[in-house]
């Protein structure tokens, strides 16, 4: 199973006036995601809003995509769609079973 982690370079380095160790990154994440350099898809943005909140405060993941399709009232495929574009905008790290973020 894949799990999926909130790409930290998205959290701290967009224009979101948060500091950045004061907060969990999936607090610094959410503020990113809702900012004005965040996704310009308003979809994609409601995708990675409804994977917020299957976070850890380090920003990892591991919900299914029937689950966000459940949360966001999409259909899987839309979900998929959207997943792939925050992944290719680097919103977002997957990581399979056994591999480390350090190389992603």
């Amino acid at each position: 199973m894949a799990s999926i982690v909130a790409a930290e370079t998205n959290a701290t380095n967009r224009d979101v006036s948060v500091p950045a160790a004061s907060k969990p990154l999936v607090v610094r994440w959410r503020k990113a995601i809702l900012s004005t350099t965040g996704p310009p898809n308003s979809t994609t943005r409601l995708v990675l809003l409804a994977l917020a909140d299957f976070m850890d405060n380090g920003g990892k993941a591991w919900p299914s995509q029937r689950k966000l399709a459940d949360a966001t009232a999409l259909s899987q495929r839309a979900v998929g769609v959207h997943l792939i574009r925050a992944h290719s905008s680097g919103w977002l790290i997957r990581v399979t079973k056994g591999s480390s973020t350090a190389s992603d």
